[in-house]
C-alpha cells in the first residue's frame, strides 16, 4: 500500500548577502551527496569540486548585478540556492 508524506511546506525567496554560508553549505553538500557517481568518494576528485565552493564566492554571485539568486528553505533550515544570470 502506498503512503505518501505530507506535504513540504517549502519557501522560495531571493538570496541576500547574508544567505551566503547557508547557500555555499547547500552546494557542498549537493555535490558530496548527490555526485557521488560522478566523484566515487574519491578524496582528490572531491577537493576539486570543492576547493572554490567558499561562502565569498557565492556571496560575490548573490551580488551580481547580472544575476538572480533564490534560496529554498523549510522553516529556518536552508534547503537549496539556484542563481541564474541575466545574459543567458
Amino acid at each position: 500500500e502506498a503512503t505518501f508524506e505530507e506535504p513540504m511546506d517549502i519557501q522560495v525567496r531571493p538570496a541576500t548577502e547574508d544567505d551566503a554560508l547557508g547557500a555555499c553549505n547547500v552546494i557542498r553538500s549537493s555535490i558530496v551527496e548527490c555526485c557521488e557517481d560522478d566523484h566515487r568518494g574519491d578524496a582528490t576528485v572531491l577537493d576539486g569540486w570543492l576547493r572554490n565552493k567558499t561562502p565569498e564566492l557565492v556571496r560575490r554571485v548573490i551580488l551580481a548585478p547580472n544575476a538572480f539568486s533564490v534560496v529554498a528553505s523549510i522553516g529556518e533550515q536552508m534547503v537549496g540556492f539556484a542563481s541564474a544570470l541575466g545574459t543567458g
